[in-house]
């Protein structure tokens, strides 16, 4: 069992190394626009904070590292699935660009009680997809919250 696993883990890595993901959605560039738009009332040297909200392929990190305001983006990427998590991190290596890259093994509720807060919080279909047998098996679904929490002040929720 274990061996079918590793190879099912393997196939998934392949895979997802060569196929990116899809970064020219409406979606995608409606982010980047909100982002673009919030760095050019900034300081040249000040940093960006972006945190996504169910990471999956790494669709985010991917269109962040395309544009030119790369090097000034602190990504963080958390899910509550493992596998999701080591996915995004084997395949980190195709942002080089980003200022910073983070993916995380917890859920929104329990980062914000870490304190922790962005620019923008994206939430591409995390919340969508999420099923009530999904979140019984993840112990570290935290209870609702406010999102402002995980919010910097004049921070945007960005949900596609």
């Amino acid at each position: 069992m274990r061996a079918a696993c590793a190879r099912y883990v393997r196939k998934l890595l392949t895979e997802s190394v060569r196929e990116p993901p899809d970064t020219d959605s409406a979606d995608m560039v409606v982010l980047a626009g909100v982002i673009s738009d919030r760095l050019a009332h900034r300081n040249d040297s000040e940093t960006f904070s972006v945190l996504e909200v169910g990471c999956g392929k790494g669709a985010v990190p991917h269109m962040l590292n395309r544009h030119d305001f790369a090097p000034r983006i602190r990504y963080h990427g958390i899910d509550i699935d493992s596998n999701t998590v080591n996915l995004l991190q084997a395949t980190s290596r195709r942002w080089k660009r980003l200022g910073e890259f983070r993916a995380t093994l917890i859920d929104v509720g329990a980062l914000a009680c870490r304190g922790e807060a962005y620019d923008v919080v994206v939430c591409e279909c995390a919340l969508k997809s999420a099923n009530a047998r999904k979140f019984s098996r993840a112990p570290r679904f935290a209870p609702p919250f406010k999102t402002e929490t995980v919010l910097l002040g004049g921070g945007a929720w960005v949900m596609t």
